[in-house]
């Protein structure tokens, strides 16, 4: 075991320890030694800890004066040349302390109000950096509880539309792969009426990214989707998404569902029908190297051609180390290396030289060497 592994497990021990009242002492003992932003930290944890409780207290109501303020602020801001960030934080607190409270009418209008002008930048805060580098605040969990926040205040039959315009809006400072997730997460209830939103939240998500021609890439949209089916359909639907899209990242989604329920005979089955589907040899290659680790997995005897097949598909140095080292002796290492020289292509020289030592061919591997040039030879590989 790591000693920062022992280190954990020594804490966990420790705290299963204390009481209720050694732990509140300790936290009322420490507080006073932080730092201003991991204090601020922690005593936000404490109070969201203590408001999910049952009949635990919870923060004083924003009322609809400060509502007012927060708007005129958010006017005021986009027009002066820099913002306090302490101030912003003190905002979007009470955007939090309303959704510890449930008045989600409250929450919405004050997320939706700040977080799109962070994001984009029209209240400055000065920073080089992003926003939330220089924000004591989550702002993830901000956006996640503004989409719970408009969740709670949608018709039902609206929902689906209102939670992607409220993604759409704060992309700029929340752009999840698995939003549901994360709003449940931060949710003070279960959200109402999931089943039913699930249906309308992938007939729209098919919509918008077909009127996207598939986003480009495997995030947003394509990622919602996802998450969406495998919660409606599981590992059904997942295949049945991939097989329709053809999409690499849809692959990686069924498989990666596969492989946390270590079916390796499904996942081996998958990655090959993945491999095959592949438009291009990068994606290609790595479902092969997927496949050789079920072959591994489930003992069967043709890891080594695998591997083999996963190189030639990409020719990368630590896939042909993978092969190379399957041979069972010296003699099937240098006949391995032998045949891997007519597959390489040239312009591996690195992966070259190492085959031609293996093989014996000294001359050749120190011709090449002395040919490359300058200090670091094969460097564009």
């Amino acid at each position: 075991m790591r000693r920062s592994d022992a280190r954990s497990e020594d804490l966990r021990r420790a705290l299963a320890a204390l009481d209720a009242p050694a732990l509140r002492a300790l936290i009322e003992e420490l507080l006073p030694q932080l730092d201003d932003g991991a204090r601020t930290q922690l005593s936000r944890h404490v109070i969201e800890r203590a408001a999910k409780a049952p009949s635990g207290p919870v923060p004083p109501a924003v009322s609809e004066t400060e509502i007012d303020e927060v708007l005129a602020f958010v006017r005021r801001a986009s027009r002066v040349s820099y913002t306090d960030p302490a101030e912003v934080d003190a905002l979007l607190s009470r955007g939090s302390d309303a959704f510890l409270r449930r008045d989600y009418t409250a929450c919405r209008r004050l997320f939706a109000a700040l977080l799109p002008p962070i994001g984009d930048v029209e209240i400055d805060l000065g920073q080089d950096q992003l926003p939330d580098e220089v924000l004591d605040i989550d702002l993830d969990a901000c956006a996640a509880r503004h989409a719970v926040a408009v969740w709670m205040t949608s018709e039902t039959d609206q929902r689906a539309t209102a939670i992607w315009h409220a993604l759409r809006e704060t992309e700029t400072v929340w752009f999840p792969d698995a939003p549901l997730h994360d709003m449940e997460r931060e949710a003070m209830e279960p959200l109402p009426d999931l089943d039913r939103f699930l249906a309308a939240w992938i007939a729209l998500l098919r919509t918008e990214i077909a009127a996207e021609q598939g986003g480009g890439w495997g995030g947003g949209p394509r990622a919602w989707l996802r998450e969406a089916v495998e919660r409606a359909g599981g590992t059904s639907s997942l295949a049945e998404l991939a097989r329709l899209s053809g999409d690499a990242d849809d692959f990686r989604s069924w498989i990666g569902h596969l492989v946390r329920a270590e079916d390796w005979q499904a996942t081996l089955a998958a990655c090959e029908e993945a491999a095959e589907r592949a438009a291009d040899a990068y994606d290609r290659a790595r479902f092969l190297d997927a496949a050789a680790r079920c072959a591994l997995e489930l003992g069967r005897r043709d890891v080594a051609a695998r591997l083999e097949r996963a190189w030639l598909a990409e020719p990368l140095e630590r896939r042909l180390l993978r092969w190379l080292g399957m041979a069972r002796s010296r003699a099937a290492l240098r006949a391995r290396a032998r045949k891997a020289l007519d597959a390489c292509p040239k312009r591996h020289a690195r992966q070259r030289a190492v085959l031609q030592v293996l093989a014996g061919d000294l001359r050749a591997a120190a011709e090449l060497l002395a040919a490359a040039p300058g200090g670091h030879w094969s460097d564009t590989e």
